[in-house]
């Protein structure tokens, strides 16, 4: 019987997923979006969930289990500065995982697994032209930020496809060969 087994092993040892698990947690706290399989994206989604319900309240023993994770004191107290207070009111749902199909190679499930409420800092140039930047923070959801997410792949795919394409610039229009 499998009672309580409920956790996936994802091909791993027991102290290779649990130090696995750890850094997907650093990594989802430092870039608040990540992306991986989607098997991976679940696991680390409840260690998250768990994570910022501890980070919400800040107390020196939430404090200590939040470090045993981390493993890092600037990380630890960003998270209870920012993460934490953004997430006070909400009573759960801290994280989103969106799909985005199969991975090419192998047929994985791929997802992007992100905090519901994203902060982004986006740099704009004041109205007189100066060259002057202001910071601006605003609330991104995880639609917007898969929405640029496909935005950059869709420009990737407009760049010049072909073996040659980072030899055209030495090569010239005129020294190509023939059929690219």
């Amino acid at each position: 019987m499998r009672h309580g087994n409920d956790r996936r092993k994802l091909g791993r040892t027991s102290s290779h997923r649990k130090a696995f698990l750890k850094n997907m947690m650093r990594n989802l706290m430092i870039h608040e979006s990540i992306r991986t399989t989607l098997p991976k994206a679940k696991e680390a989604q409840r260690a998250a969930e768990k994570l910022i319900t501890l980070a919400r309240k800040d107390t020196l023993k939430n404090k200590r289990a939040v470090y045993d994770i981390v493993q890092d004191h600037a990380l630890t107290s960003k998270i209870f500065s920012e993460v934490g207070p953004r997430f006070k009111e909400r009573p759960g749902g801290y994280t989103a995982i969106k799909h985005l199909g199969v991975r090419p190679g192998d047929g994985a499930q791929m997802a992007i697994l992100s905090l519901v409420e994203l902060k982004v800092k986006v740099v704009s140039n004041d109205k007189k032209g100066l060259g002057k930047e202001s910071l601006k923070v605003k609330d991104k959801t995880p639609q917007e930020a898969d929405k640029k997410h496909k935005e950059t792949e869709q420009s990737d795919k407009k760049k010049e496809p072909g073996f040659f394409k980072g030899l055209r610039k030495y090569l010239g229009k005129d020294n190509r060969p023939e059929g690219n």
